[in-house]
């Protein structure tokens, strides 16, 4: 892309347009990030393998509705993998009850 700095405003903002696909980009600047917040965010950007900066934009657009997969899921799969490993197994060792099966009950409920 090659621009034309010869007609260029002296705050820069139509270069800045141009460069952006006609839209000048703002920026905020966070202070005061409480620090759970901040570890929750590099993790999630670690785990995408994209910047922080990036990561931040897209939560705050899934937050208002505005992101461009703002559909909404009627499922779980936001839930999917979320789970540590230790919870995980907390969850497997607390529903192992539910795999057992009483032959005493089943077998008198048939003879109903």
């Amino acid at each position: 892309m090659k621009l034309d700095f010869s007609t260029q405003s002296p705050d820069n903002s139509d270069i800045i347009k141009r460069c952006h696909g006609g839209t000048q980009m703002s920026q905020i600047t966070l202070r005061q990030i409480p620090e759970n917040v901040d570890a929750l965010i590099r993790q999630l950007s670690k785990e995408q393998k994209q910047s922080i900066n990036k990561t931040i934009i897209e939560l705050l657009e899934k937050a208002l509705g505005v992101s461009q997969d703002s559909n909404k899921k009627r499922n779980l799969s936001q839930l999917a993998g979320t789970w540590s490993d230790r919870e995980s197994e907390e969850f497997k060792k607390n529903t192992a009850q539910f795999d057992k099966i009483d032959w005493e009950i089943w077998e008198n409920e048939n003879l109903h």
